[in-house]
C-alpha cells in the first residue's frame, strides 16, 4: 500500500500528503536497460587521439611520396631511352650501307647532255636512291638500306619499352590505391578504448546500505553497467570477475557473465555483486554513504576475445579503478538509458 516517490526517493503511503501521485519503479533496471544495443555514430577522430592521427598520415605521405619518385624515375628512364634510341637511328642513316647498281650507256653523241641531266637528278633526289653519272657512261645508284633494318629494330625495342612503362603505370596506380586504403582502413578500424557508465541509481545502493545498517553484512545486488564500443569490430567479454575495497579493506566481489559489445553501439549489462563486509567496515560504508563521500575501490580482471580478428584473445586488468557511489557530480551516466533518475521511462505508468 505504499509506493516510491520521486522527489526524495522515499516511500509514503498511497493518498499520503507527502507522497506523490504516481510513483517510480525502485527496480528500475528493467525499465532502464537496453534489451537491444543503441547504435552510435561520428566517433572516428575524438577517440583516436592527435599521435596516432599524425602517425598514419605520416606514414601514408611517405609510401606517397616513394611511389612517386619510383613512378618519376621509371618515366625518366623511358624518357632517356627513346631519346637514345632516337639519336642511334639519326646516326644509323649517315653510316648506312650503299649498295650501287651499275648502268651503261650506249656511246651516243648525246652521251654529254645525259650526263648533265643525271647531275640535275642527282641534285635534287631526296629519296631512297642518288644516281651518279661519270664519264664513262656509267650510272651509279646509292640504295639506302637501313631504311628497311634500322627503324624495325627500333620499333620492336620500343614497344618493349613501351609495355614496360605501362606495367609501371600500373602498378604506381596499385600502389597509390593501396596507401589510400591503408590510411582510411588504419583510422576507421583503429583500435579505441571502450567507455562505461555504472547506472545504477541511488534507490539501489541505499537499499544495500540499509541492509548493512541492520547489520545484516551479506547483501548482493544488481550493478548495471553501459558499455560504449566505438570500434567497428565487435568485443566479446567471456569471464569478467573482480573484488571492491574501501580504505584498503576487502568489502566484496563481483562477476560479470558473458557478453557481446556491439561494434559501434552502446550495451547493456549487468554485474553480479556481493558484499560481505565486516561488521566496523560496514558501518563505516553507511556513515560515508550518509554524508555523500562513499567511494570503492575496483579490482577487476576479465577475458576479452575479438571474433573480427581471427578470434584473438587476450587479459584485461584495471587496478585501483575508483566508483563514487551516490556523489552526484562524480557520476557519470551520460551512457545510460536513464541519464537521471526522474526520467519519464523511470516512472510508473498509472493504474486506471
Amino acid at each position: 500500500m505504499c509506493h516510491w516517490c520521486a522527489h526524495d526517493s522515499a516511500c509514503h503511503a498511497v493518498g499520503s500528503y507527502y507522497g506523490c501521485v504516481t510513483g517510480v519503479n525502485c527496480y528500475s533496471n528493467d525499465r532502464c536497460r537496453r534489451t537491444t544495443p543503441d547504435p552510435i555514430d561520428g566517433l572516428v577522430f575524438p577517440e583516436m587521439g592527435v599521435l596516432p592521427i599524425l602517425f598514419i598520415f605520416m606514414l601514408g605521405g611517405i609510401c606517397f611520396c616513394c611511389s612517386t619518385l619510383g613512378y618519376c624515375v621509371a618515366g625518366g628512364v623511358k624518357g632517356a631511352y627513346d631519346d637514345l634510341a632516337h639519336i642511334a637511328a639519326a646516326q644509323s642513316i649517315h653510316t648506312a650501307p650503299v649498295v650501287t647498281v651499275h648502268q651503261t650507256l650506249a656511246p651516243t653523241e648525246n652521251n654529254e647532255a645525259h650526263d648533265e641531266e643525271a647531275a640535275d637528278d642527282h641534285e635534287d633526289t631526296n629519296g631512297e636512291a642518288e644516281p651518279l653519272v661519270n664519264h664513262q657512261g656509267h650510272t651509279d645508284y646509292r640504295l639506302l638500306a637501313e631504311e628497311y633494318t634500322a627503324p624495325a629494330r627500333n620499333r620492336a625495342a620500343s614497344r618493349h619499352m613501351d609495355r614496360l612503362f605501362t606495367a609501371c603505370t600500373v602498378c604506381y596506380i596499385v600502389s597509390l590505391m593501396a596507401v589510400g586504403g591503408f590510411v582510411i582502413g588504419s583510422i576507421r578500424y583503429f583500435p579505441k578504448v571502450p567507455q562505461y557508465n555504472i547506472c545504477n541509481d541511488s534507490v539501489a545502493w541505499k537499499s544495500l546500505v540499509d541492509s548493512m545498517t541492520s547489520m545484516k553484512v551479506d547483501a548482493d545486488i544488481e550493478i548495471l553497467m553501459s558499455i560504449m564500443n566505438p570500434n567497428h569490430f565487435d568485443i566479446v567479454l567471456d569471464m569478467g570477475r573482480g573484488t571492491f575495497s574501501h580504505d584498503g579493506a576487502f568489502v566484496g566481489t563481483f562477476e560479470i557473465p558473458p557478453a557481446n559489445a556491439k561494434a559501434m553501439s552502446i550495451t547493456d549489462m549487468m554485474i553480479l555483486a556481493k558484499f560481505t563486509p565486516e561488521k566496523w567496515e560496514a558501518l563505516s560504508l553507511t556513515a560515508e554513504y550518509y554524508r555523500g563521500t562513499l567511494a570503492l575501490d575496483v579490482d577487476s580482471q576479465a577475458s576479452i576475445r575479438v571474433p573480427a580478428l581471427a578470434n584473438y584473445e587476450y587479459e584485461a586488468k584495471v587496478t585501483n579503478m575508483r566508483v563514487h557511489v551516490n556523489d552526484p557530480t562524480m557520476m557519470d551516466r551520460h551512457l545510460c538509458a536513464c541519464p537521471q533518475w526522474k526520467d519519464e521511462k523511470n516512472k510508473t505508468a498509472p493504474h486506471f
